[in-house]
């Protein structure tokens, strides 16, 4: 008979609750409304220098790979978070970023659900922001988008809804998330 110990340690390495930083995909089972969450744990930072706004100035977009299970029933998003280096510019895409990507030859242009956590079912979401100021949106998207963010296919993306960044400026990776990509879709989607 297991003592109490050692069944949360099983469980904790089932991926019950809340992995370790072990994976670059992270699994967490909302207790309080029964969903399943699977994300992406490394994300795509993806960066634009900005040098005419400060020295060393940069904006960022990081991009998240997202998987909400509710009885089976599977959605994705791709969870976004925008910020600035520069002081005060930390809604330049506003506060419901559009995004503009780039993956591949594939071009979207994605606007945020708008959805709160209890409207997806969970009762809270599970990343937290990576920078300070930071604007987190959430875009629905589908299983091809996120294949090929896995691949070796380029990724360049933009904040459409910043007046200040002219239509042919793109973010450049800036750390790529493409293994933490495959390990979510090798987890979710075979």
């Amino acid at each position: 008979m297991m003592n109490r110990r050692a069944m949360l340690g099983a469980l904790v390495l089932g991926g019950l609750v809340p992995m370790s930083g072990l994976a670059a995909s992270s699994t967490t089972l909302d207790r309080r409304t029964g969903a399943t969450i699977q994300l992406s744990t490394e994300p795509w930072v993806l960066a634009l220098d900005q040098p005419h706004l400060a020295a060393h100035a940069r904006d960022y977009i990081a991009l998240y790979a997202v998987e909400i299970n509710i009885a089976g029933k599977r959605a994705y998003q791709l969870a976004a978070f925008l910020w600035s280096t520069v002081p005060g510019r930390t809604r330049y895409a506003g506060d419901k970023p559009v995004l503009q990507l780039r993956v591949g030859d594939r071009e979207l242009t994605l606007d945020p659900s708008g959805r709160t956590p209890r409207d997806m079912g969970i009762s809270q979401w599970p990343l937290k922001p990576p920078g300070r100021g930071a604007v987190m949106a959430l875009y629905e998207v589908d299983e091809a988008l996120l294949r090929a963010m896995s691949t070796d296919i380029g990724v360049r993306a933009r904040a459409a809804s910043d007046a200040t960044l002219p239509e042919d400026v793109w973010f450049e990776v800036w750390r790529s998330g493409r293994a933490a990509f495959a390990d979510f879709r090798s987890r979710t989607m075979e």
